[in-house]
């Protein structure tokens, strides 16, 4: 079963609160969790919501690039399936970050770029490491000629492998952000 998300932001410091968006949707339509409140003991991938908070908050900036998140808050809501979309997006313009459905597929699909995303960050830091230690090598001149000669094709072919990973790297990004942006 699916249901419906948004991330809503603090404007002027003050986030929409459970009650005040709860009490804005027609009675079939109810948040389910939301600023830290949730309607029963039974809520749906509760287990599981910081598979979806972890990458949001990993991905924020390249999501809504014009939020300045040190100085804003986020937080989750979880409706049930008949929510008013347009209404929400009237009402709360400038509070709504990014809109979803969510169910356990998608949660799989964002801890997977989440996870992905960090291997690749690692292993690009990694590479880099190498790089300087080979600068190191030459610079106190450890070994021979020969083995600095070699390191000249080492960090050519480094470089090169930052520059695929990168490009990987923006395309789990772009899938990423795709993702929390579908709508419902």
């Amino acid at each position: 079963m699916k249901f419906k998300c948004a991330i809503f932001k603090s404007v002027d410091f003050k986030m929409p609160t459970f009650s005040e968006i709860d009490a804005s949707q027609p009675k079939n339509a109810k948040v389910i969790y939301g600023g830290g409140k949730r309607r029963t003991k039974k809520i749906p991938f509760l287990n599981e919501l910081h598979l979806v908070t972890g990458p949001f908050y990993e991905l924020r900036n390249h999501i809504a690039p014009n939020i300045d998140f040190h100085m804003e808050s986020t937080e989750l809501f979880i409706f049930q399936d008949e929510v008013n979309e347009l209404f929400l997006k009237i009402r709360y313009t400038n509070e709504i970050v990014a809109m979803f459905e969510l169910d356990s597929k998608i949660i799989d699909e964002m801890h997977h770029y989440s996870w992905s995303l960090n291997r690749i960050e690692e292993l690009i830091r990694s590479i880099k490491y190498d790089n300087k230690t080979s600068d190191f090598f030459i610079e106190k001149n450890i070994g021979d000629k020969f083995l600095h000669k070699s390191f000249d094709s080492y960090v050519k072919n480094n470089n090169k492998t930052i520059a695929d990973l990168e490009k990987s790297k923006q395309k789990i990004i772009k899938n990423a952000v795709a993702l929390f942006n579908s709508g419902w």
